[in-house]
Formats: C-alpha cells, structure tokens, sequence
C-alpha cells in the first residue's frame, strides 16, 4: 500500500449541530492530496460517542479518486435519513479515507480545519422520562423469559396528560419488533407533576424478539394525538438491549476474555503452510469477548492470512448466528484496525512471534456462533539478519525519506512493515537500479521493518522514524 497525505480543505460542517434524535442531517467537507501519490478509494464520515467508540457510518462514498496536489471543485456531502444508533447524547464525527485494499484513516487537519466535530442529539418533548429506565434482568434479555421495565414520568407539559404509556423493542432501523407492555393514564398527570416511587411498571411474560440488538424505548400517547417518543432531557430514552438464545453454553476456549487470557491455538505445518480454526466458538452472554493467540518459532519469517465466518458473511458454506469483528496484535498492546469478516491484506511476522487475536460481536452485548479461520505460510528460507550484501539504507533514524542504495543485485521486492506487520510501503526493484527511496512523511514515529526478499532469500533491517 502506498502511503497518502489526504488534509481537510474545509471544514466539517454538519448541516446541525444539534439534531432531534433520528433527525436526518448532511455532513460537508473537502480534501486536499498533500502527498506525492495520486489517491483511488473511499471517504466516509464515521460518528463516534463521548468515549470514542465507533458507533455508526453517516454515509460511504466509494470509488473516488484525486491527484496528488489538488482538491475537489465541490464539497463531499455525507448524508443519511436518521441515524437511530445516535441516541440523545453528545458525538463525535469525524472525516475518513481507505485506499483501495486499504483500511480507514482519519484526514488530517489542515490550518485552522479540524476534524472530529461535535453534534449534539437531543429528544425533548413535554411529557419527559423523570428517571432511569431499571430493566430487569439488565441489559442482555433472554428469548422466551420474562422482562419488566420500571419507569417514572414527569409532565413540563402546560396541561394535564391524559392517554397511554407504553415501552416496546424497536429495531435499530426504528421498525417495531414487540411491546413490552403498556398502561392508561386515566386520572389524567397534573403539569409540574411526576409519579411517586414505585413509579410505572411494565412487563412481559415471554420476550419474543430473535436474538439480537434492539432499541427499547418509553412512548406515549396522549388522548387526542399521535405516538410519541417520551422525553429524553433528564434521562435516556431510548436505551439499547440485547436478546440473546437461551441455554447458548460456553464454547472449550473459555476463560479467554482478555488478552494475558488468550486462548493458545496449536499451529502443526504441512511443509511450509497451515491452516487453523476455532471450533464451535462462540459468544454465550453478552459481556463474553474472545482473545485468542498462535505462536510462531523463530528463524522463520511468517505470513497470516484470518477471516470471520459469522451471519454476516460466512465463507465455508455453514450458518453461524452472530455479527462478528476481529483485530490482531503482535505484542499484545498495539492493535490493528477492526475487520468487518475479511481483512485487506496478510499479517506480516517477522523471525517469529506470538500473534494475538481479539474477536467481538459486531453490536456489543449480541450473542451467538463465529468461526476464526487462519491460513499461515512459512517463508521456506528463515530469516537472514545480516543485511543484503551491497545495500545500504540511509538515513536511520530517518524522517522524512529512507534511502535505499543498491549494488550489483538480482530482481528483488523492498518491503516497510510496521510493527503490526502491516506493510506501508512496497517497492519492486529491477536489474540495473541504482537507489530507491521510500516515503516516511506519513509514517508514524517507532520501529519499522525494511525486508528485501529475493529468489535466494530474505533479508531484514530495523528502521526508526522519527519526527
């Protein structure tokens, strides 16, 4: 992959940065290419909540493309009809790009434009919730068994409510899926009232809905007049909740819920290549997150090639009832980009190591059956740690280029890996080339691998960059 230097050319600019909660809203922005590479791929805005956790695309704009040195003669505009993941709450959105068989990378910022702006969706409304919404048994529900929700309500209406409450699941593109239950206000809630404790109770004796992630929400209806979602000014509402299969058990790689915890997958090769996967792994509760690990001997340079088979695209031709996602470390700290099933390019592991895997359910707190899937290739001649004979690489530390001269040399490939294994750049050198050199304007400040591999071998150096 080549390296891009893609910076905001305007600013964010969402149409409101304040929304009604499911509002529809646009976002407007231009990039400028401030690399030396012509760019080919997608933008996106992604919004993300006050701790900076992914929640929801506004929109993918695919398959654009801008020269190096130039911008867009009209803005990008990011649009979407409503986005019910927002609940009332404060955001983030912010402005992406991924090169073709690339992955997602924030647009720098540029002069007084900045990304990551803030929006602010609310749901005020006269009739308001006036407590927290106390679910029992918690968040994560179970099909078939029962559920209750105790509520209170307070009226900053100027007249008093008559009419019905009610709380029901929705799904997340706002269709109703059940009710949970609901009750007449008969004697009419006086305005500037509210109820007493034990305030509203509403159940069910049997949940209904398929296993999954929901929006459970307070609604009212007044006597004369429409549905109406409750107010959300004091409290939440609505709130997400997970309903999961009964009697899911946990799969043989438990207890693997954080990382000194990782499940250890034997790897046994057949000549230079294996194949690994889990089986019957799955998330059995809500709060169930799998870590797993492989360890590679050392002398050998390694490729790693993982996907998820789950319901959103299973690969092997089996069913399996879970969104899933996975990332990968090779040291246990630093971490991947999230991959949505299949990953864009091979884990690169140098001389060996232990690569470390974190699988999820795409929608926090869902549950159900996944598959990781690895195919592993042994580089048949190990690693050589002195450096190619007749090359030199300049300058280390470097910052902004890494010089590569070469000598009298066969046909190689020059590869910069970081330390994820992720390869930012990739040069191929032929018979009669003097010096390449390599783009570390974008690069981040740390250690980098520089391997040349030819048809006799490979060889590795360690590069620093640093800014």
């Amino acid at each position: 992959p080549q390296a891009y230097d893609l910076e905001l050319d305007n600013y964010v600019s969402p149409s409101a940065t304040t929304i009604y909660f499911g509002q529809a809203f646009d976002v407007t922005t231009n990039i400028y290419n401030n690399g030396d590479n012509d760019f080919s791929g997608d933008y996106c805005v992604a919004v993300f909540d006050n701790n900076m956790a992914f929640v929801d695309y506004v929109e993918i704009l695919s398959g654009y493309t801008l020269q190096s040195g130039y911008t867009y003669s009209s803005d990008l505009i990011f649009s979407t009809d409503g986005l019910l993941s927002m609940l009332p709450g404060t955001y983030y959105v912010g402005v992406f790009y991924r090169p073709t068989g690339g992955n997602w990378a924030a647009v720098e910022d540029y002069n007084s434009f900045t990304n990551m702006v803030t929006m602010e969706v609310i749901n005020p409304n006269d009739i308001e919730l006036y407590s927290e919404m106390v679910l029992t048994p918690g968040t994560v529900w179970t099909q078939g068994q029962p559920a209750s929700v105790n509520f209170n309500i307070a009226n900053d209406g100027a007249s008093t409510f008559y009419g019905t409450y009610d709380v029901s699941l929705f799904a997340l593109d706002g269709s109703f899926v059940e009710s949970i239950g609901s009750i007449e206000e008969t004697d009419g809630l006086p305005s500037g009232y509210a109820y007493n404790a034990p305030y509203i109770t509403l159940s069910t004796n049997t949940i209904t809905a398929e296993p999954g992630t929901y929006l459970l929400a307070v609604m009212h209806l007044p006597s004369s007049g429409d549905w109406q979602l409750t107010g959300s000014s004091y409290f939440q509402n609505p709130v997400m909740v997970t309903v999961q299969t009964p009697g899911l058990s946990p799969d043989i790689y438990e207890v693997n819920n954080v990382v000194n915890q990782a499940y250890n997958l034997p790897i046994t090769f057949s000549g230079n290549t294996a194949s690994k996967n889990t089986v019957g792994s799955n998330f059995h509760v809500g709060s169930d997150y799998d870590y797993y690990k492989i360890d590679l001997p050392g002398g050998f340079d390694y490729t790693v090639d993982a996907r998820l088979h789950d319901s959103y695209n299973s690969g092997d031709g089996n069913t399996y009832t879970v969104d899933a996602m996975f990332s990968y470390s090779l040291d246990g700290i630093n971490w991947s980009d999230v991959y949505d099933d299949i990953m864009s390019s091979e884990i690169a592991v140098n001389g060996g190591g232990t690569a470390h895997f974190h699988v999820s359910p795409y929608f926090t707190g869902e549950t159900g059956s996944y598959i990781l899937d690895m195919d592993i290739t042994r580089l048949t001649t190990g690693v050589d740690k002195t450096f190619h004979q007749g090359v030199a690489v300049y300058p280390n530390p470097a910052r902004d280029l890494v010089n590569v001269q070469l000598g009298n040399n066969d046909e190689f490939q020059i590869e910069l890996v970081n330390v994820l294994g992720q390869m930012v750049d990739v040069e191929m050198v032929t018979i009669g080339d003097n010096a390449v050199q390599l783009n570390a304007t974008s690069l981040a400040a740390g250690t980098y691998s520089l391997r040349l591999i030819t048809e006799s071998g490979v060889t590795v150096k360690e590069i620093a960059v640093v800014r």
